[in-house]
C-alpha cells in the first residue's frame, strides 16, 4: 500500500525510530494505519539495509482518522550496489503483515493478494522515476 502520512514519533540512536504511517483507501478497503520500529544501517559495502516490525503495545495514532490498524510482523529491505555498474543496485524487500479488518477473513485475504500484486511494480517504477530526477543522475547524463 502506498503512504498517504507519515510521523516519526520517537528516535533511538542515528540508525532506529518509531514511526507511525497511514494508507490511502484501496477500494473496498477502509485505510489502514501501521505504528513500527524501524531501524536502518550502511554495511561496509555500501548496501543498505532496513527492518521493521509493529510493537507488542498499542501506540496511538498521532493524527485522526478512520484506519484499521495493520500490523507488520516483520519487513526488510536490502538494497546492495551492483559490483561494477554504479548505477544500478540490487534491491530486496519482503514484508509479512496482518492487515486487520475485514482484510483479515479469507475473501478479504483474497482481495488483498490480488491488490498487493501490484504494489511492488508501482513501488520499483517509482523508486526508478525518483533516481532519474536526483541530482547525481541528472550528472551523470550530461
Amino acid at each position: 500500500a502506498e503512504c498517504a502520512g507519515t510521523v516519526d514519533l520517537a528516535r533511538a540512536g542515528a540508525e532506529s525510530k518509531l514511526m507511525w504511517a497511514c494508507s490511502k483507501t484501496y477500494f473496498p478497503f477502509k485505510p489502514r494505519d501501521f505504528v513500527t520500529r524501524v531501524h536502518a544501517s550502511q554495511q561496509p559495502d555500501g548496501s543498505y539495509l532496513i527492518m521493521s516490525e509493529s510493537p507488542e503495545e498499542y501506540v496511538p495514532a498521532p493524527q485522526p482518522g478512520t484506519f484499521i490498524r495493520t500490523k507488520v510482523l516483520l519487513s526488510g529491505s536490502i538494497m546492495r550496489p551492483v559490483p561494477g555498474d554504479p548505477s544500478s543496485t540490487h534491491f530486496t524487500t519482503v514484508g509479512h503483515i496482518n492487515p486487520g479488518g475485514a482484510a483479515d477473513t479469507p475473501l478479504g485475504a483474497q482481495l488483498a493478494n490480488k491488490i498487493c500484486i501490484h504494489g511492488p511494480v508501482s513501488f520499483v517504477r517509482r523508486l526508478e522515476l525518483a533516481a532519474q530526477k536526483s541530482p547525481s543522475a541528472q550528472a551523470a547524463a550530461r
